[in-house]
């Protein structure tokens, strides 16, 4: 907290004479409050001077007296305005001000130094509105101060030569009453004073002329769209623009009065760097250098300077002016394309086709290896033709007429091409257009098709065969799929009988079973032996048992309906499967089956058969123990006295049977 006895207080002591120039340029002081009040967004700004101990308000501006009073009259102690200043708060300020300043939410501040870095007072400005004042908004109060501090010092001095001009009058006044003699040495001192005074008149107005310009070449200087600086004679920076702070994002701390090659530029240029500060300070412009620029987050960006020397009004440099375009991303785009353009020449030059660029009027702007290969001109002569002299088909509509290369822009298509030597070869030619700078170019691609050609035509020779091969081929594959059905169904059935033989039976008889279970269908099975066979074949011989099993078969067969499977199962044993026939329907059938043998004729004795039938129930789990359950039956038959048909319901333990 700043008290009553701190020295830089009492050495204000030493410039009274500027409460007496603030009263006298009261006019100027309330413009530059108006500046302060407009660019810090405020209501209000003032000028305290300090007189002692005590401060006095010189000057001060409002937007609306009316709605927003901010008059200090009266004296403050100097410690207690310091402490109302830095606090700034409504009740602070009503506090040691003793005005009624209700609604004041923000202001700032700015201390009023002399070049000798004497404090003399403060600039205050103060606002109605809750809002934060920006670094810009308070770095521009700041100046404005440093303007107050500046016409402050112009008429002290100002106020110092009026009284030096006084005195000299003073003394003349003596001098002409005290000698007559020294009338004309008066005279020449009057006319030397004369002059003087204009002098200082004219340096008045110098001053103002050049705070005004000063005022100007600021604005404009800030206003400026590229990052630009300005340094000393040691290459320190000690002002920047905006752009300058938005190009480096660098707080002002880190760069302030220290060498740019510190700071925003590498190290490892310090040397060129230093050489272009010695120069611009011997006068020389250093235009268009690029140098790799370091950010506040330590990322590098590349700039195009311009740098000029800053020159003082006597025409002596007094510092350098830096203006800075980023050119990061050019570079990464003329990079790029330089990248680019070698890796299209890499890929071009070594590819086995050839690929040509050409005007809208099919002259050759680029010609490549592949294309000196293909048609045996170099490079230089190959620059020198049009694609009509090499590709005759596109001189169709004359020499002198151009090319209509809507007819094979965006397109693939195969013609000829002539070499060197006046020979044709096929080719196959695409093209594509691109524009640049307004102008439409064309790059052709031309691909010798002469070993494809022939390929080609070994191809259909050999697709001819190939198609001969295949027919033949046909004919084979439909023999061999007539026999393998045949085969097939020989393989699935009896050779003596032509009744499927038991593999098929198997095999069906499992299709059946798992259809009946799954779908609750009703199925029933058919086992029967010929009745006492091993005793005819013993006493007929077998190949009369062959007719009787014959026999037996044709009779199962012609009783049997289309959906019912009938086999041999083994030796004189046959089988029927009677698919959505219960027990009762299989009965039936087999005491068909059974009068039909028995009333049959037989050429040697008559032939009967024993008949077991059995039918699906949940207590039968798989198609073998249906066949078992059938065998069963069957032997119950035979067991009670043959040529009889026997049907056990499963589940129940009872069997029936048929006799004769």
């Amino acid at each position: 907290m700043t008290g009553p006895n701190n020295d830089r207080h009492n050495q204000a002591d030493l410039y009274p004479e500027y409460l007496d120039v603030a009263l006298g340029r009261h006019a100027a002081l309330v413009d530059l409050l108006f500046i302060a009040a407009q660019i810090s967004e405020c209501d209000s700004a003032a000028v305290y001077l300090r007189n002692g101990r005590l401060e006095h308000c010189v000057a001060s501006f409002e937007f609306e007296p009316t709605a927003f009073t901010c008059e200090i009259e009266h004296e403050i102690r100097a410690y207690e305005l310091d402490r109302m200043l830095r606090e700034l708060a409504p009740d602070v300020v009503q506090e040691f001000v003793g005005i009624a300043a209700p609604g004041v939410e923000h202001g700032h501040a700015a201390g009023l130094l002399t070049r000798e870095g004497v404090h003399i007072g403060q600039l205050v400005v103060l606002g109605k509105t809750p809002i934060a004042m920006s670094e810009l908004q308070k770095e521009a109060v700041e100046r404005v101060a440093c303007q107050i501090v500046l016409l402050l010092e112009a008429g002290a001095e100002q106020a110092t030569l009026r009284s030096a001009v006084a005195n000299r009058r003073r003394v003349i006044q003596i001098l002409e009453n005290r000698a007559m003699l020294l009338e004309r040495k008066s005279r020449e001192v009057a006319a030397r004073n004369a002059v003087l005074e204009r002098m200082s008149v004219d340096w008045a107005s110098s001053r103002e002329v050049y705070e005004y310009a000063s005022q100007r070449f600021l604005e404009l200087f800030q206003s400026l769209p590229v990052a630009a600086y300005c340094y000393d004679e040691r290459g320190r920076i000690f002002e920047w623009n905006r752009a300058f702070e938005l190009l480096y994002a660098i707080n002002k701390n880190d760069i302030l009065e220290l060498p740019m090659w510190e700071t925003i530029n590498k190290q490892e240029d310090e040397m060129g760097l230093r050489d272009v500060v010695a120069r611009v300070f011997s006068g020389e412009l250093v235009e268009n250098r690029e140098w790799a620029g370091v950010k506040g987050d330590g990322s590098e960006c590349i700039v195009l300077c311009n740098t000029f020397p800053l020159r003082h009004a006597n025409g002596s440099i007094v510092g350098g002016i830096s203006a800075n375009v980023d050119i990061t991303q050019r570079k990464v785009t003329e990079n790029a394309l330089k990248d680019s353009e070698t890796r299209y020449r890499s890929v071009t030059d070594s590819a086995y086709d050839a690929i040509l660029t050409l005007d809208v009027h099919g002259a050759v702007l680029y010609w490549n290896h592949g294309a000196s290969v293909l048609f045996g001109f170099d490079m230089e002569q190959g620059l020198l033709l049009n694609l009509q002299d090499i590709i005759p088909s596109f001189a169709h509509v004359g020499p002198d007429a151009g090319i209509d290369w809507s007819l094979c822009v965006g397109k693939s298509s195969e013609t000829v091409a002539i070499k060197n030597t006046g020979v044709g070869v096929p080719v196959e030619l695409s093209v594509a257009n691109w524009d640049s700078h307004g102008e439409t170019f064309y790059t052709t691609i031309i691909r010798d098709v002469s070993d494809r050609k022939a390929q080609e035509e070994h191809l259909q020779e050999k697709i001819a065969e190939v198609h001969a091969y295949t027919d033949e081929l046909e004919f084979h594959k439909s023999r061999l799929e007539t026999t393998n059905a045949k085969l097939e169904t020989l393989a699935k059935l009896d050779g003596m009988t032509g009744l499927k033989n038991h593999r098929a039976f198997k095999e069906r008889l499992d299709v059946e079973f798992e259809r009946a279970r799954r779908y609750s269908l009703p199925l029933s099975l058919l086992l029967l032996d010929v009745d006492h066979f091993k005793a005819f074949n013993d006493q007929f011989g077998h190949l009369a048992g062959d007719d009787v099993l014959k026999m037996v078969a044709f009779h199962l067969e012609e009783n049997a309906r289309h959906n019912d499977v009938v086999a041999r199962y083994g030796g004189e044993e046959f089988v029927v499967i009677l698919p959505h026939t219960d027990l009762e329907g299989a009965e039936m059938f087999a005491e068909r089956c059974r009068k039909s043998l028995e009333e049959a004729t037989w050429p040697l004795r008559s032939i009967t058969a024993s008949f077991g039938v059995v039918q699906v129930t949940a207590r039968i789990e798989s198609a073998m123990a249906l066949i078992e359950e059938a065998d069963r039956a069957m032997y119950v038959a035979k067991s009670t006295g043959r040529n009889r048909v026997s049907a056990i319901r499963v589940g129940h333990d009872t069997s029936i049977v048929k006799a004769a």
